[in-house]
């Protein structure tokens, strides 16, 4: 049971998302929250310190 009401909403920025989708939530006293922009080089680095992790820690185990 929700004793208060949403404070905001998270929502990515697709384009079905227009203006009047948000106007709707301010209507509220809700606030819209949008995620980050893309970014395309972000997945690289992500992969790039996972592997050196499994690399470094699997080496430390003995695995």
């Amino acid at each position: 049971m929700r004793l208060e009401p949403p404070r905001c909403v998270i929502r990515d920025r697709d384009s079905n998302h227009t203006e009047s989708f948000d106007a709707v939530f301010e209507a509220e006293g809700i606030e819209t929250l949008k995620t980050a922009p893309p970014s395309p080089r972000l997945n690289a680095h992500c992969e790039k310190v996972i592997g050196t992790l499994r690399h470094e820690l699997l080496a430390a185990t003995g695995f």
